[in-house]
């Protein structure tokens, strides 16, 4: 990354504000180019604005994204020109995801190209800035959602109140290291929770904008700050579990990632100087609820408790160390 842009990306704190014209301007320094197959059509007052934008932050070409193209490409329940797809490219190489180009190609409506891995809330928040649907879907890179995702999420928004929902999420290749996300499966009810799957939920683009989306340098329990921010925008708006939208992704795949992951939210859950009151108390409130949960085959249930040791002596250990 240039050491201006390094720079640029540093001094962005807080929330964007403004309109759509004001968003780009915040973020225009920090792409390289866009690609947008409707920009002219946009421009058309004939033009009809899909119905959902659903936007893709990814930092390296690998299966896991062709996939995720490809399962978002198979939806039912919706007309393709519905719904517009928006991949970020976060990449911090020249040539970013170019392998992958026969897929961008066939799936991807808007290609933006940031001048490296700008982090995942200034990568989200610049693919809403270029979003026209009403509803806004964040998906990461390597969630494969169920074919009906789209179309089941979108019926939730019928209730004028919802102004957010989160996914159910399944594991896909590594049930026991996923069984530590107690927050992937709040059971068979829908409920009242936060945005805590941050990359599978749905939103309407107005409210994400009202509230100014992702805080830019924050990176960790984000989805819950953005809960925060929507309630005390609108405090009788809902967000939404709905467990009948499903994603399948794997909460961690490795023991370097299991070690890296924990590591970082014990940092995270200790930096609590960055927060207002009001938002130390909702925190401290939601991670308090007991939240209803999908039982576990026997199998999965014992690797969750010893998981959930190691977790615990890595806590003391990076305790100890600060």
């Amino acid at each position: 990354m240039q050491p201006e842009v390094s720079t640029y990306l540093n001094s962005l704190t807080g929330h964007p504000q403004g309109d759509t014209a004001s968003w780009k301007a915040r973020y225009e320094p920090l792409i390289d180019h866009i690609d947008d197959r409707f920009a002219q059509q946009f421009e058309d007052e004939q033009f009809i604005a899909p119905k959902i934008s659903v936007v893709v932050v990814a930092w390296r070409a690998t299966d896991g994204v062709e996939k995720a193209l490809w399962h978002i490409g198979q939806q039912r329940g919706i007309e393709r020109h519905e719904m517009e797809v928006i991949l970020v490219d976060n990449s911090d190489v020249p040539d970013g995801l170019a392998s992958l180009q026969t897929s961008i190609d066939h799936y991807v409506d808007v290609h933006i190209k940031m001048k490296g891995n700008m982090g995942l809330s200034p990568a989200r928040n610049t693919g809403m800035a270029y979003a026209r649907g009403e509803l806004v879907c964040f998906l990461d890179d390597d969630g494969l959602i169920e074919f009906d995702y789209i179309s089941v999420g979108l019926g939730y928004f019928d209730d004028p109140n919802v102004c957010a929902i989160r996914s159910r999420i399944t594991y896909v290749n590594h049930p026991y290291f996923t069984t530590l996300a107690g927050h992937y499966d709040r059971g068979p009810m829908p409920l009242e929770d936060c945005l805590v799957t941050e990359g599978s939920m749905m939103i309407r683009r107005a409210d994400y904008m009202a509230v100014g989306g992702f805080a830019d340098q924050l990176y960790g329990h984000e989805g819950i700050e953005l809960t925060f921010q929507l309630k005390q925008h609108s405090p009788s708006s809902k967000v939404l579990y709905v467990p009948d939208m499903v994603m399948h992704h794997d909460y961690i795949h490795t023991w370097q990632k299991f070690i890296e992951k924990n590591t970082r939210y014990i940092k995270l859950d200790a930096a609590t100087d960055k927060r207002t009151p009001e938002l130390q108390t909702f925190m401290d409130e939601f991670f308090a609820r007991r939240f209803p949960r999908s039982p576990l085959p026997p199998d999965q249930y014992i690797a969750r408790h010893l998981l959930r040791l190691l977790k615990y002596v890595l806590q003391w250990s990076v305790r100890d160390q600060d």
